[in-house]
């Protein structure tokens, strides 16, 4: 789990770091565009002659490509900064699913040890029921030995006084 915050971190501060810079870059072509819209149309601002019009044609021409240009790139840097944070979005579910993963895990390892202590105890418990039925088997046979004798006996003495009476 640490080593999934720590990646998650780390992409965080990598996706703010690139959108830093992203913006970053974004306002320097603004600026760009900017500083080459306000030199205007004449350059340095001098005259318009019959062949400065060919230059300020072209000058405007170049000024749209790169106002193009920049409007392209400021759409790149956008569409770049909603992809990282998309990513972003994906790195923070992935370390929630991995932090909920965790916590199955660990309360699949907590059931596993329960479960062992248990059948350990129940092992024991078996081996006490064993013990007892081998006790009780003793039990019964002494006590049948026991009930047999003193049959036994109760069969002689009457045996006996019989035959004494009898004589």
């Amino acid at each position: 789990r640490v080593r999934a915050r720590n990646l998650n971190e780390q992409a965080i501060n990598q996706t703010t770091r690139i959108q830093r810079i992203g913006r970053e870059t974004q306002r320097i072509s603004t600026d760009l565009a900017r500083a080459a819209a306000a030199q205007g149309p004449g350059g340095a601002g001098g005259p318009l002659g019959g062949g400065e019009y060919g230059q300020q044609t072209s000058q405007q021409q170049q000024m749209q490509l790169q106002q193009q240009q920049d409007d392209e790139m400021a759409r790149d840097m956008e569409a770049l900064e909603a992809d990282i944070v998309m990513v972003n979005e994906l790195f923070t579910t992935l370390a929630t699913y991995v932090h909920d993963q965790g916590e199955l895990v660990d309360s699949i390892e907590a059931n596993t040890e329960a479960a062992y202590v248990q059948v350990q105890t129940g092992v024991q418990q078996l081996h006490s029921a064993v013990q007892h039925r081998k006790s009780a088997r003793r039990r019964k046979c002494i006590c049948a030995l026991i009930f047999l004798i003193a049959i036994i006996i109760i069969g002689l003495i009457l045996g006996l006084s019989l035959r004494g009476n009898s004589s």
